[in-house]
């Protein structure tokens, strides 16, 4: 930082009022100070909008792998399956009689 060696002080101990005061007298204090405030409250709201979005992505991951475990059929000892008529079951078979070929 070019103002710490001008101010006096170690780079990691600059602040926005030291400069303000420093360079900017009493004219420009106010506005840089606003300014300051501004910035604050911006990286607060974009702080608290990343813990948002970290605890959604969080969410949608675990609902992701749930699904992916419904789809494979991972969720139960035995997948279950649809048959042709649509009933559900581990193993489910069509025991009626269906035609293969009508030209026969």
């Amino acid at each position: 930082m070019a103002a710490a060696p001008i101010i006096g002080v170690d780079a990691k101990d600059v602040t926005m009022e030291m400069i303000a005061s420093k360079f900017g007298g009493a004219e420009l204090y106010e506005p840089l100070m606003s300014l300051k405030n501004t910035l604050v409250v911006l990286l607060k709201k974009a702080r608290d909008m990343n813990v948002d979005n970290k605890r959604l992505v969080e969410s949608a991951l675990k609902d992701a792998q749930e699904l992916k475990k419904n789809i494979l059929g991972l969720s139960s000892e035995q997948p279950k399956v649809y048959g042709p008529k649509g009933n559900i079951g581990p193993n489910v078979r069509d025991s009626s009689a269906r035609f293969l070929n009508k030209d026969l």
